[in-house]
C-alpha cells in the first residue's frame, strides 16, 4: 500500500471530514503521504489527521507545516482562529509528537526483591539530558517498537539498561497511560513497575544503547517519600502515585513506605 493510499484509507475511516482537510494545501499532503510510506511513522500521520475542527473557542484552519526533527520529536504546526470576547484572533497552534505517534513508549520504576524475600530497594536512572541541559533521574523504558505490546517494550529496556535477562523479570504491573505534558506535547506513555529478585542482577553491567548515556540508582524503599522530595522526574512521581492508588505502596511501620506486590492471577 503506497503512503497516499494509506491517507485516503485513514480519512474515510475516520467519523466525519475535516474543513481543514480541504484547507490544507497539497504540498503538506503529499509530506503526509511520504511519512505514511515508512510504517513506523504511520501512527503520527493518524495522530495529525485526527486533530478536530474545533476546540471550545479555538478553531482549526488549516495544516501549516511539520518541523522535522532528526531525533525524536517533531512539532506539528497548524493555523488557528481564537474567540476572545466578541473578536476572533488569529495565530498558530502547535504540539511536540514522537515519529511513533502518541502511544509512543513505556516508563517505570524497578523494584528487587531480595534474598529473604522483601522487596527492600527500588531503582531508577540517572543521567544527562538535552532538552534539560543538565542531569536529571529518568525511568527505565523506552520508545516501542511498531505493533509491540507495552510489557514487550518495557521488558526489553529493563534488559537493556539493569542488564536483567527478560525472561528472569519476575512481575510487571501496568499503571496505565498518562498525558506527558498537555501544554505541549501529544505523548501518552504507559506507565508499569517490574519486579526483579536480587539474585539476578549482573555485578556490573553498562547499557547496550549507545546512544543513552545513564547509569542505574538504587534507593531503599524505606526512602521512597524523601526521594520524591528530590526527583523532578514526572514519569516517576505519576508511577509511585498510581502504586499509591492501587495499594502497592503503602504507608508501613514509622511512616516508612512499604511495597505489596499483588499476586499474579
Amino acid at each position: 500500500m503506497s503512503g497516499l493510499e494509506f491517507l485516503r484509507l485513514e480519512v474515510a475511516r475516520l467519523s466525519g471530514e475535516r474543513d481543514w482537510w480541504q484547507a490544507t494545501d497539497s504540498q503538506m499532503w503529499n509530506l503526509l503521504g511520504e511519512l505514511a510510506e515508512k510504517r513506523d511513522w504511520q501512527r503520527f500521520v493518524i495522530r495529525v489527521l485526527r486533530q478536530p475542527d474545533k476546540l471550545h473557542n479555538l478553531k482549526t484552519l488549516r495544516l501549516k507545516k511539520i518541523v522535522m526533527g532528526d531525533f525524536a520529536h517533531m512539532i506539528v504546526v497548524f493555523d488557528t482562529m481564537e474567540r476572545r470576547g466578541d473578536e476572533w484572533l488569529t495565530g498558530t497552534r502547535e504540539f511536540n509528537l514522537r515519529r511513533g505517534g502518541a502511544q509512543y513508549g513505556a516508563k517505570g520504576i524497578v523494584f528487587v526483591r531480595s534474598r529473604t524475600g522483601a522487596i527492600s530497594h527500588f531503582a531508577v536512572l540517572t543521567g544527562d539530558f538535552f532538552p534539560v541541559a543538565g542531569s536529571s533521574f529518568d525511568c527505565f523504558g523506552g520508545t516501542r517498537r511498531e505493533g509491540a505490546a507495552w510489557h514487550k517494550a518495557a521488558a526489553r529496556e529493563i534488559s537493556e539498561q539493569l542488564g536483567v535477562p527478560r525472561g528472569k523479570i519476575e512481575s510487571l504491573v501496568c499503571l496505565d497511560e498518562v498525558f506527558a505534558d498537555l501544554g505541549a506535547l501529544a505523548d501518552m506513555p504507559m506507565l508499569f513497575a517490574a519486579l526483579v529478585r536480587r539474585r539476578d542482577l549482573p555485578a556490573e553491567h553498562t547499557g547496550t544503547d549507545p546512544m543513552e548515556y545513564t547509569h542505574v540508582y538504587w534507593k531503599p524503599v524505606r526512602e521512597m517519600r524523601e526521594f520524591c522530595m528530590i526527583n523532578r522526574d514526572g514519569r516517576f512521581l505519576e508511577c509511585v502515585a498510581r502504586l499509591w492508588a492501587k495499594g502497592i505502596l503503602r504507608r508501613g511501620w514509622l511512616g516508612r513506605v512499604r511495597v505489596v506486590w499483588p499476586r499474579e492471577n
